[in-house]
């Protein structure tokens, strides 16, 4: 496994603002209080992670694979979710600050029922 990729693992209170993270590959990785700031994660793939109280403010993230990402208590301002890889797109909100994001021309439901692909609660 190179060191660009990531299974099982556990980021807990991280700071990795500025840090880039194009082409990465995470595999049912969980990022606890971790600050994203200004990260770019242009062309990575996020797998079934989890992400618990992260700031993910004014992230880049094109052409990024979210595949079963799940964000519970995260801020999420100025990311242009409408550039990702919209090909195995699966998000999960629940309890975000989402503002001034971009979600133009995909498909999310916004529900509190449980199962249902891309929702915001």
């Amino acid at each position: 496994m190179s060191e660009k990729e990531y299974t099982d693992q556990l980021f807990s209170k991280e700071n990795f603002t500025r840090e880039n993270w194009e082409n990465y590959v995470l595999f049912r990785c969980s990022f606890e209080n971790c600050d994203f700031t200004e990260s770019n994660f242009s062309h990575a793939k996020f797998i079934d992670c989890k992400m618990k109280g992260c700031n993910l403010s004014l992230v880049k993230v094109n052409q990024c694979r979210f595949q079963g990402v799940h964000f519970e208590n995260c801020k999420l301002v100025g990311v242009n979710f409408c550039n990702c890889d919209k090909t195995f797109l699966l998000l999960n909100f629940v309890k975000c600050l989402i503002d001034t994001s971009n979600f133009s021309d995909l498909n999310l439901w916004w529900s509190a029922k449980t199962g249902q692909k891309n929702r915001i609660e």
